[in-house]
């Protein structure tokens, strides 16, 4: 069976870094996704986890995360892999200092099958150290879920 996920992608502990893995966790704590017809899963691991997550039955993927885009804080957009181009400056390739891009990339080198993954981007306020979302982020998780669900299933 063919399976439609929406993955949380970040970092809890440099602030807004943390907001995909938020909005993913609030999605499956409140059995919105499985209502949904949708799999919600945190990539704890980091992008290195995607290709063993998706596996061959992933039809439909959403990725949320934040990304440095140029819009207010708090605000977001949604694109696809071949519409982006990663500015990271990588030494090498790690699972700690890695970039979904380049990850998409390797597995494409290596031969696994993939879906094409579309992208929820959340403008972060903050990606210092700390646990604590921007008031702003924070305040638009419940937006954020329904969009991505939309996104998906709408």
């Amino acid at each position: 069976m063919r399976r439609t996920l929406v993955l949380g992608l970040g970092n809890d502990l440099l602030g807004d870094d943390g907001v995909g893995l938020r909005v993913v966790e609030g999605i499956a704590q409140a059995g919105q996704d499985e209502a949904r017809g949708v799999r919600a899963v945190s990539l704890l691991g980091g992008w290195a986890d995607l290709p063993i997550v998706l596996g061959a039955d992933a039809q439909r993927v959403l990725v949320v995360d934040c990304a440095r885009m140029g819009l207010a804080p708090g605000d977001y957009r949604f694109f696809r892999a071949r519409d982006v181009e990663s500015v990271k400056a990588l030494r090498g390739v790690s699972t700690h200092g890695g970039d979904l891009l380049q990850a998409l990339s390797l597995a494409e080198a290596v031969g696994q099958p993939l879906p094409e993954l579309e992208f929820m981007g959340i403008e972060p306020e903050n990606v210092e150290p700390g646990m604590e979302l921007s008031p702003r982020v924070a305040a638009r998780l419940d937006e954020y879920a329904a969009a991505a669900l939309d996104h998906l299933t709408g």
